[in-house]
């Protein structure tokens, strides 16, 4: 509770008014006594009492850091004379802060239920040999990681700080137990010997390909994966010092933990902002965003190609130089059909106009009044709301199924002129009309069999959501000087690419055509995802990219809650 809080870590550690600080004497069972200090130095039986130690415990307990701090004199049990009687004993250098010490350490022993050497390591690695509330939170923190991942928190210690090095009798350090150790590795290398307790191995110097084996064996890596990691993590040329050993150490350690590879946990740490090797409490971060992937079911190269564009050419990811180009082809040759098709229609204007009318009207009563409407040379009243003519009223309903709206006022003025060539002015509306929608249906059919996407998420995607140089990427691909010469510039292939990676990111969550403004708008919003910012070149950092990911999987899960 809060009171054994506040005990352990100090009285001022945790300051509540209900729970009064409790002097070390009173702690002891002996409060208003002034020699209560040296009562319990020359009684070593009522030492033992008052601990409830028993008498190896106690001994134990001096061969501890905390207890015994380097550097000081010694709190230690002395005989008078030869003598097991423990009434011809005494503890000497003892004193009411080494007594406090003895009383909040032991408090925290025995509520962990582990060993004083493992409470002990636990002080000086997470606390820096301080006993207080941030000592405290920090165990609490590694506790919690050490439930989440199957690994003992003193194996995880080392993701915070470097390898603990202080042997105690019988036990050895993680770093000893690692590189210094017979059963990992029969044949010891100098290279990595340390002495007990220091800061640094005995000989530090140069990283050698010589010094693998012990590394492969320490860290139960594969050669390759080593390898990787030195790149990856090692400033050149490579050292081999404790900061380093201990720079392997934790990013193995964490993978194990993880149950990923090297390269997996490579890839994550250049997504994720939170470094799993600064805190507890940022390990714990990491570890919600790798859930958070996991939980997505998201490949993870796929990602790290739409987030860092890395990806192995044999990997299926990234379409070749070829696929692109068949792709392109395909978009031009299906142009080329569409137009043989529209010059197929012949005849004066008035025919055409009638069958190309034919083809955008489904309802023959519609076509029927286009042809007669254009047959007529007068001009047709329009003077709203007053006058509004039966022909202006049905020019102004049917223009906007093969006009554009910026060009309506235009067309419509045109139309309600007197002019005996309205069939002519309509089949220039009507022929770029079925040319641009025929093209449009043809692409979306073409990139929604090259994606795996459903024709409405990809017309979605290449009309409104993605772009390149400013403009839709469907615009990119129809554009007229591609049609007349693919190999004009490199921009149909980027907006393929860019759609490549936005299916991986639609495909992944399954969005459906009337969410996807909403998770990829325009403008950059809190719950959405800028696939139009996506690198179509290798980054080393995806965290800016993943940041708009983790947001539309925060959006799926909570939908999915709902």
């Amino acid at each position: 509770g809060r009171g054994e809080l506040q005990i352990v870590s100090d009285a001022t550690a945790f300051p509540v008014a209900e729970l009064p600080a409790v002097s070390t004497a009173a702690a002891w069972g002996l409060p208003g006594i002034a020699q209560w200090v040296s009562n319990l130095a020359s009684d070593v039986g009522r030492t033992l009492d008052r601990s409830a130690l028993r008498y190896e415990e106690l001994l134990a307990l001096f061969e501890l850091d905390f207890i015994n701090p380097p550097g000081a004199p010694p709190v230690a049990i002395a005989f008078s004379t030869p003598s097991c009687d423990l009434d011809d004993a005494e503890i000497v250098n003892l004193d009411a802060d080494a007594l406090d010490r003895i009383h909040r350490f032991v408090r925290l022993w025995r509520k962990r239920g582990v060993s004083m050497t493992a409470v002990d390591r636990l002080i000086r690695v997470l606390g820096g040999g301080v006993l207080d509330r941030d000592c405290l939170a920090a165990i609490v923190g590694a506790d919690a990681i050490a439930a989440r991942v199957p690994a003992g928190i003193e194996a995880l210690l080392v993701l915070w700080q470097p390898l603990d090095t202080r042997n105690y009798e019988g036990e050895l350090s993680p770093y000893h137990r690692l590189f210094v150790n017979r059963q990992v590795t029969p044949t010891l290398d100098p290279a990595f010997a340390a002495a007990s307790g220091a800061g640094e191995i005995l000989a530090p110097g140069a990283l050698t390909p010589g010094h693998h084996p012990t590394l492969r064996a320490a860290l139960r890596l594969r050669a390759e994966d080593l390898e990787l990691l030195i790149d990856a993590t090692l400033t050149a040329p490579a050292q081999r010092d404790l900061a380093s050993l201990s720079i392997l150490t934790r990013h193995a350690t964490l993978a194990r933990a993880l149950g990923v590879s090297i390269a997996e946990l490579l890839q994550m740490r250049s997504w994720i902002a939170a470094d799993p090797f600064t805190s507890p409490a940022d390990t714990a971060a990491f570890l919600d965003e790798v859930d958070r992937i996991r939980a997505s079911g998201v490949d993870l190269d796929a990602l790290d190609y739409v987030l860092r564009h890395r990806f192995r050419p044999d990997a299926g990811l990234h379409p070749t130089d070829t696929e692109l180009g068949e792709v392109l082809a395909d978009i031009v040759e299906a142009a080329a059909r569409i137009e043989e098709a529209l010059s197929a229609v012949t005849g004066d204007p008035a025919q055409q106009a009638a069958e190309h009318l034919g083809a955008v009207f489904a309802d023959p009563a519609i076509v029927r009044e286009w042809v007669r409407i254009l047959g007529l040379t007068g001009v047709f009243a329009y003077d709203p709301p007053e006058v509004v003519s039966a022909e202006a009223a049905f020019l102004i309903a049917h223009l906007p199924a093969f006009v554009p709206a910026d060009a309506l006022d235009a067309a419509r003025d045109e139309l309600l002129a007197a002019s005996p060539q309205r069939d002519t002015l309509v089949l220039a509306r009507l022929v770029p009309h079925r040319r641009n929608t025929a093209r449009r249906e043809a692409l979306v059919q073409l990139l929604a069999t090259m994606t795996g996407l459903s024709a409405p998420v990809v017309g979605i995607l290449v009309q409104d959501i993605l772009h390149h140089g400013g403009a839709p990427i469907g615009e990119v691909l129809l554009a007229d000087a591609f049609i007349a010469d693919p190999t004009v510039d490199e921009a149909p292939r980027d907006a393929l690419v860019r759609l490549r990676k936005a299916a991986l990111v639609v495909a992944t969550f399954a969005i459906a055509p009337e969410d996807l403004e909403w998770y990829f708008p325009e403008v950059p919003a809190p719950q959405g995802m800028e696939l139009d910012a996506l690198p179509l070149v290798t980054a080393d950092s995806g965290a800016v990219h993943y940041e708009g990911w983790r947001r539309v999987a925060l959006g799926r899960s909570l939908r999915a809650e709902l």
